[in-house]
């Protein structure tokens, strides 16, 4: 059984008649890199948004281990959502990688305990009191995955994160073979095919 599959999905927003997306049929298993081709205004953030439950198919079925994503709480879904450009807040590392689980009601201490760990095993264990703005893109793409991977994550959604220098795309290529091989399925969401891994899900137009 797939972990999540998406049978012809298809949104579009309530003030617009053209759909963002439409046909996306695609499956993810536990352990798999998949990567989802999509042209650069088509629809990969929407996509992800469904995901994470921001937002709710127009047409179509996403099913989560057999079962109606929809039926999941957004909270029980274990996923993590990582975009170009990196979603951080003001104020320091350390405050920004506990920043999922303080939303979660975890407890202050037990919060920065946790964050304080992941952030040294992501590298920034110098940055902790350093302003997330004075971070370099390298470091800001660590501190995204540090604050992703605070609690147990099934599925990886990385949004556009490739392209912004080669030492960020490493770190990316790095972390997306770890994941998986530690369990976690992956989806890779790319406009450009020299970014994509694992099993390929082409949607880009033919011109």
């Amino acid at each position: 059984m797939s972990l999540i599959k998406v049978v012809d999905a298809a949104y579009k927003y309530h003030y617009d008649d053209t759909f963002v997306f439409t046909d996306l049929t695609f499956s993810v298993d536990t352990g798999d890199v998949c990567t989802l081709l999509i042209d650069k205004f088509g629809g990969k953030t929407t996509l992800a948004k469904v995901l994470v439950g921001l937002l709710k198919l127009t047409k179509g079925e996403i099913l989560f281990n057999g079962q109606p994503l929809d039926l999941v709480p957004p909270e029980r879904r274990n996923f993590a959502y990582i975009a170009y450009p990196t979603l951080y807040l003001t104020g320091t590392t350390l405050k920004n990688v506990a920043h999922g689980l303080r939303l979660r009601k975890v407890s202050r201490k037990n919060a920065y305990m946790v964050a304080r760990q992941r952030a040294e095993e992501y590298g920034l264990g110098d940055y902790l009191n350093v302003k997330v703005k004075k971070l370099s893109e390298l470091n800001r793409m660590r501190l995204a995955f540090a604050r992703a991977f605070c609690r147990e994550v099934k599925l990886l959604i990385v949004d556009g994160c490739f392209g912004v220098n080669e030492e960020t795309d490493n770190f990316l290529k790095t972390q997306i073979e770890q994941k998986s091989a530690d369990g976690c399925a992956v989806l890779v969401l790319a406009s450009d095919k020299k970014y994509a891994s694992g099993k390929v899900y082409d949607f880009l137009p033919e011109y």
